[in-house]
């Protein structure tokens, strides 16, 4: 049991009053501040331990970023008689917000289960807990209070949101970038010429090239190079410099935004696809055996947080062995702090591998940052940034600088028209 600020405010001035009335003979005053010690004495004894029970029920567990999630926190007070003021506050991290009710009450708390109804809309992405529970008890006249906390937790995971990007990508140059049919350099069922062979027992007549049959004196097939379906990577930079800015405003939620957004375009054209992150080390979230690749993609992109600080060219020097040539990659990043993402462009490129980059414009997370424009340090950066830019659409990437003041759609639709 504790003082309030209002009980220790009433026990100083009561011992006050009583100091000034032995001291100065002043029995009026003195009986003043006893009646005030009686008060804190007398208010002490109506506090009440009170042993709680809660639960909570959400309407989901998961959602995508702008759902609304509605809650229900049931408290249960086992045993108590009577009555006692209480104060009661499902607790909440940063990064939700109540779209309606409340998750506090001041109550007068009774045997009776107390029922609290509000809605939690998450604007962002991230894995959250809610809980615990916050009681505090205390007396009518506000004196003392009693803490006690019920660790009862509910965890909830939010998806980045995911764009349609059907209309901008078909109409643009960039699905000749990040997906469709590729060629493999293995010879095979394709459209493009490989080489000339024998014919051998199975070959369809219309694949035999007469003039060299003819010349041979032997039947002489057209070898075609087989071509596949895109198993697209998306490389994406998850280090601690991109959480700069906000937890609303960073690379990390918007780039989570544009890799889910684009996967769910590929995917839906039945391209296979790997996420790899660089941050402290290299890691890869395994996509394969799952019915729907999106569930574990958008689930890997809701717990990064940003850690660590491998740059964009040793990460591409250690994936380079697990890519084949020609196979389409995606790069996001804000190309911050990285003095080396145009020569891990240059790289992928000279394996001559289809490079698309995605770099939310990191001006804004500057300032965010409180990083204004115009100090050395902001116009550095951004310098850096733009010199990078340019060096990797010399080497033939296609370069998306992302202004996230408008949806990706619109940046992917503008793009087109270039």
């Amino acid at each position: 049991m504790k003082l309030t600020l209002k009980g220790a405010l009433t026990a100083a001035g009561s011992g006050l009053l009583v100091s000034v009335g032995l001291v100065f003979d002043a029995p009026v005053v003195g009986s003043a501040g006893l009646a005030g010690l009686a008060l804190l004495a007398a208010a002490a004894f109506t506090v009440k331990s009170v042993d709680i029970r809660a639960t909570r029920e959400t309407s989901s567990q998961v959602g995508h970023e702008g759902a609304e999630v509605k809650t229900r926190l049931r408290v249960e007070a086992k045993g108590l008689r009577g009555r006692v003021f209480a104060e009661i506050r499902d607790t909440l991290p940063p990064g939700l917000e109540i779209a309606g009710g409340s998750n506090y009450v001041l109550t007068a708390l009774s045997a009776e289960p107390l029922e609290m109804d509000y809605v939690l809309r998450a604007p962002i992405k991230g894995k959250f807990s809610l809980g615990p529970v916050r009681l505090r008890v205390q007396d009518a006249f506000g004196l003392f209070h009693e803490d006690n906390d019920v660790d009862r937790v509910t965890f909830l995971t939010i998806y980045p949101r995911q764009f349609d990007l059907r209309d901008a990508l078909t109409k643009s140059k960039f699905p000749l970038v990040v997906a469709g049919d590729y060629i493999v350099g293995q010879p095979g069922y394709g459209s493009s010429f490989f080489a000339l062979r024998e014919y051998m027992t199975g070959d369809p007549y219309r694949s035999i090239n007469w003039k060299a049959s003819a010349r041979s004196k032997n039947f002489i097939v057209n070898q075609t190079e087989r071509e596949t379906q895109a198993r697209v990577t998306i490389l994406f930079d998850n280090r601690e410099i991109a959480r700069l800015g906000t937890v609303r405003d960073n690379a990390i939620v918007y780039g989570s935004r544009a890799a889910v957004s684009l996967a769910g375009f590929l995917l839906k054209r039945r391209d296979k696809m790997r996420l790899i992150f660089y941050e402290d080390a290299i890691r890869e979230v395994r996509l394969t055996g799952t019915e729907k690749p999106i569930i574990p993609l958008s689930e890997a992109l809701a717990d990064a947080d940003g850690k660590g600080a491998m740059k964009a060219l040793e990460a591409v020097g250690q994936i380079l062995p697990m890519l084949k040539p020609r196979s389409p990659i995606i790069l996001i990043s804000n190309l911050l702090d990285d003095g080396t993402a145009s020569e891990a462009v240059r790289a992928l490129r000279a394996y001559e591998m289809r490079v698309l980059v995605v770099t939310p414009r990191a001006g804004a997370f500057l300032e965010k940052a409180g990083i204004a424009p115009g100090t050395a340090e902001y116009e550095t950066a951004m310098l850096e940034r733009e010199t990078a830019i340019a060096q990797m659409k010399s080497y033939g990437a296609v370069v998306v600088d992302w202004d996230t003041a408008e949806p990706i759609t619109v940046t992917f639709a503008r793009e087109a028209l270039l």
